[in-house]
């Protein structure tokens, strides 16, 4: 009874150890940090690109490819992805469009994380299982011409390569809609849910203005 005890605790401390092999939860969309309780994010992109064949000024209501992938072919476990608002709020913007999943993929449905209904229930793609691979490639979908946009987005995506070894936020290079159609708009804060640990709190951006691109 003993040694079974000592063989269930060091399962579970093993399953700890290697994160969560299904997935980024819903409540890793704002932070976009994997729960890793004592670990911190390295300072740097590190080995990792985020690659799209979005073009600078894209099309609404289009698929586009995106591509994440390490420089030197060493591999990771998981990811995390999301298209925000690019600019001082990133960090904790909304995510934009949806993704379509491919192969070993999973969408998250961050909605409830935003306090804002306007949120696409697949606005986040994570990964399904422990990949360890160098590269996957997945979809994005722009959003309708309806949707209110900032002036660009970028795709920011958080990587797993150990429990102690991960990456939060590697930027794209970013893009935008056609700016023949822009409009100067003032943007509204929104309040977003912020966790950490065992507290959440509210974020309340200020009131500032940025260009809205509408077709």
């Amino acid at each position: 009874m003993a040694l079974l005890y000592v063989i269930l605790i060091l399962a579970s401390t093993l399953a700890a150890l290697e994160g969560r092999p299904t997935g980024a939860p819903a409540d890793a969309c704002v932070a976009m940090m994997p729960s890793h309780g004592g670990s911190n994010a390295q300072s740097n992109p590190g080995p990792f690109e985020v690659y799209h064949n979005i073009p600078n000024y894209f099309n609404r209501s289009t698929e586009y490819k995106v591509t994440l992938r390490t420089t030197d072919g060493s591999t990771f476990r998981g990811f995390f992805c999301q298209v925000r608002g690019y600019g001082p709020y990133q960090a904790t913007s909304r995510p934009y469009g949806s993704f379509t999943t491919v192969s070993r993929t999973q969408t998250r449905d961050c909605s409830g994380q935003f306090g804002d209904t306007g949120v696409n229930a697949a606005a986040a793609i994570t990964h399904t299982e422990r990949l360890g691979v160098s590269n996957i490639t997945f979809y994005w979908n722009a959003p309708a011409a309806e949707v209110p946009l900032p002036a660009r987005l970028v795709v920011l995506c958080s990587t797993v390569v150990t429990f102690t070894d991960w990456y939060r936020q590697i930027p794209s290079a970013t893009f935008t809609t056609d700016p023949n159609t822009a409009i100067l708009t003032t943007v509204p804060p929104t309040m977003v849910r912020v966790d950490r640990g065992a507290c959440s709190f509210l974020v309340l951006p200020r009131f500032r203005k940025m260009e809205i691109y509408k077709q």
